[in-house]
């Protein structure tokens, strides 16, 4: 199991980067995205709540810290705390949508993953007027990553 591994990792992060620094953040935030994606939401629900206590403190509403908003929100709904899952995930939106027109094609995306996001949310919660209003609202936005912008040699 990867359990004994992240938490090694986890670990010697934290012995090699000062508490509460921005660079524990994007550590923590890409540990608690990873976890998440192999719905491990258990491991990923602490990660991604610190990560986003360091991204609030030391970038407040900025992109990466409302993305980590809906994240921790998406661990809480594989948690089945969808109560305390929706403010996370409405204010991650929310936040995502109002700068959606300042971010680089390759992170645009962000805007949708956090919509499919409250999709699911509502699915899992039996929510089906605001699931259907979720969609209509996911269906108007893009769907895929565009690819990192190449360096000219």
């Amino acid at each position: 199991p990867a359990g004994p591994v992240v938490d090694d990792y986890l670990v010697r992060l934290r012995r090699s980067q000062p508490a509460g620094s921005p660079r524990l953040g994007v550590e923590l935030l890409q540990m608690g995205a990873s976890l998440l994606e192999a719905g491990d939401f258990a491991r990923a629900e602490p990660v991604l709540r610190e990560s986003l206590a360091i991204k609030e403190a030391t970038e407040p509403e900025s992109v990466p810290m409302l993305d980590n908003r809906s994240l921790l929100g998406a661990a809480l709904v594989g948690l089945r705390r969808y109560a305390e899952a929706e403010p996370l995930l409405l204010s991650g939106y929310v936040g995502l949508k109002r700068r959606a027109g300042d971010l680089p094609p390759h992170l645009a995306p962000v805007v949708g993953e956090a919509a499919d996001r409250l999709v699911r949310l509502y699915l899992l919660w039996n929510k089906p007027v605001e699931m259907e209003k979720w969609k209509t609202e996911r269906a108007k936005l893009p769907r895929e990553r565009a690819p990192l912008p190449r360096q000219v040699k």
